[in-house]
């Protein structure tokens, strides 16, 4: 019997399918029964002729064999498998948007947006959200759900966005995770705990405000006490590291070096990463500020200023006008400021995918690789699941 279940569990699996008659018979006809049946049975039947030990080791052996088989079946697919879900990454102004949604028509896909501020409901302009015409081509979610006042997590993303995921997989609907908030996209795909509702209003602009008051040193021994395990690995003049180390801590809970260790896929993933020259790159960055100034940038910047410090209001592309509202700096100097940080920001998000994630990369400036990533998606999309 046992040969016989050994020989069904090493069988190909074929279709994904939970066979339940046969693995009733095959367990049935193996023995497998409740486990105080078994404790019960061996008793009667092995006390009497075996030491204690013997029967103990016995019983562990059988089990053993038991469900090493059972969880092989399982692993192979029979009980169930991980969604598949397709996720762009990359640089801002890369042209996430636009690839998402032709893959997603070609491949019966759904978007979930996977950026901190689109959430936002009249944050249009300055989180380059698709616009209404594109959302009509294909649905987006995670897009104008929060009020501006309001603040939204990681962790908020994280357990809407694997809701998400689920539900479209049960549509046969492929997950298309487009965004360029690293923190966001690792937390959704990996296995993370992030905590529940977790206050993180205007927590960058505390800490910069703590910085300038009390020093470099003050504000690394802050982290310290909170996060001695980050601190350590950040040299105390390295005040930048040291503010995103403190806003992780208060948005999650947990330490930056957790976020610094890849955890286990909960998806079978395919990860493109969209990028090209740094010289075409920032040229796409700055026209893009001067596009966006043209169609109404400063209107959105003005409401968030006049609504005082909220979460919202920290996103580059609004923040660096606030000088100019107070009359600090000129608008060409704030529209500057907006381009320099936009390519610092750009610059970062590709070292985070790089050192964090198992990202596939293309070159999106040469015309050729939007092919190539159509024909790259589909062989993902026909290999068996990564289970």
């Amino acid at each position: 019997m046992y040969n016989n279940f050994k020989s069904f569990a090493n069988k190909p699996s074929g279709k994904k399918h939970f066979n339940v008659e046969k693995l009733q018979k095959l367990i049935v006809q193996s023995h497998v029964v409740p486990f105080h049946r078994l404790i019960v049975s061996w008793k009667i039947h092995s006390i009497e002729r075996l030491n204690k030990e013997m029967v103990v080791l016995r019983f562990i052996e059988m089990l053993e064999v038991r469900i090493l088989l059972v969880l092989k079946y399982i692993t192979r697919g029979c009980f169930m498998s991980k969604p598949k879900v397709l996720v762009i990454v990359g640089p801002t102004a890369a042209g996430k948007t636009a690839l998402s949604i032709k893959l997603a028509q070609n491949f019966n896909g759904e978007v979930i947006s996977g950026d901190s501020l689109q959430v936002y409901k009249t944050l249009d302009i300055g989180t380059a959200k698709a616009t209404l015409a594109e959302r009509r081509q294909i649905r987006h979610h995670l897009i104008d759900i929060r009020d501006p006042k309001k603040n939204y997590s990681a962790a908020d993303f994280q357990q809407e966005g694997r809701c998400l995921i689920t539900k479209l997989s049960k549509k046969q609907k492929l997950p298309v995770i487009v965004g360029g908030t690293g923190l966001y996209i690792q937390a959704l795909l990996e296995d993370f705990s992030l905590g529940g509702k977790i206050k993180t209003s205007f927590s960058r602009q505390k800490y910069e405000n703590f910085l300038k008051e009390k020093g470099s040193y003050a504000l690394w021994q802050m982290l310290y006490e909170k996060d001695k395990k980050a601190a350590e690995k950040i040299p105390i003049n390295n005040s930048r590291r040291v503010i995103r180390a403190l806003e992780i801590w208060e948005a999650t809970g947990e330490s930056m070096q957790s976020f610094n260790e890849q955890g286990q896929m909960l998806y079978d993933v395919y990860l493109i990463g969209l990028t090209m020259k740094r010289c075409l790159l920032y040229e796409r960055i700055n026209r893009r500020v001067d596009e966006m100034v043209k169609n109404g940038l400063l209107d959105e910047a003005k409401m968030l200023f006049d609504l005082g410090q909220t979460q919202a209001a920290q996103g580059i592309g609004y923040k660096e006008f606030f000088p100019y509202f107070q009359g600090e700096i000129s608008l060409e100097e704030a529209v500057k400021l907006v381009k320099r940080n936009s390519r610092r920001y750009a610059k970062r998000q590709i070292t985070w995918f790089t050192n964090r994630v198992n990202v596939q990369w293309y070159d999106f400036s040469t015309s050729s690789n939007s092919a190539k990533i159509k024909d790259d998606v589909q062989k993902w999309l026909n290999e068996k699941d990564n289970v």
